[in-house]
């Protein structure tokens, strides 16, 4: 199974290259010095191919799971696997790892699960925020009506649990309706 690492934009070598690079072609080539489009025929073509990131992060898939031409894999390195029912649930959301051998499902560190929980985090506070200002006017107006005065306190105490919730370990508090 071929496995190519690390392609990245490079000087056209051959004389067909760099007549291809005067009309606007770019050139890739992996850490061994391999040209991606040449080395594209060296795949089986019954294999899914995978483009991936460091760590394995898979960044892409082939059309079709099999079509290595539809690879641009430039900054990536581009492997194939065999063609599964379990290597055909791999997607490019970040949530599946080429591991050097296989497709697998991604463990994400703690620190990755805390920046996840941060992220969502201020996503909420957004939310809330957006809900609470018109009704904080409304209030400040001395024009709120009952249902709105009580809608105000239940999404402002949503929020204060909102800024208390541990991004290491979330416990998200529910929204008020």
């Amino acid at each position: 199974m071929m496995n190519l690492k690390n392609f990245k934009r490079g000087e056209a070598k051959t004389e067909q290259q760099k007549a291809l690079a005067q009309g606007g072609a770019w050139f890739l080539f992996d850490e061994d010095g391999n040209e991606w489009y040449e080395s594209q025929k060296l795949f089986s073509p019954d294999t899914i191919k995978i483009a991936y990131r460091e760590k394995g992060i898979i960044a892409a898939i082939a059309n079709n799971f099999t079509d290595v031409s539809s690879l641009f894999p430039d900054g990536l390195s581009v492997t194939e696997v065999e063609n599964t029912e379990q290597n055909r649930l791999a997607d490019n959301t970040g949530s599946w790892v080429f591991n050097g051998q296989e497709i697998v499902k991604r463990v994400y560190t703690q620190e990755e699960l805390t920046a996840f929980a941060e992220t969502e985090k201020a996503k909420r506070l957004v939310a809330a925020s957006r809900v609470v200002a018109p009704l904080q006017d409304a209030s400040d107006l001395e024009i709120a009506t009952e249902e709105e005065k009580a809608r105000l306190l239940s999404w402002k105490k949503y929020r204060v649990m909102l800024n208390r919730v541990d991004t290491i370990k979330p416990d998200w508090p529910q929204a008020p309706e």
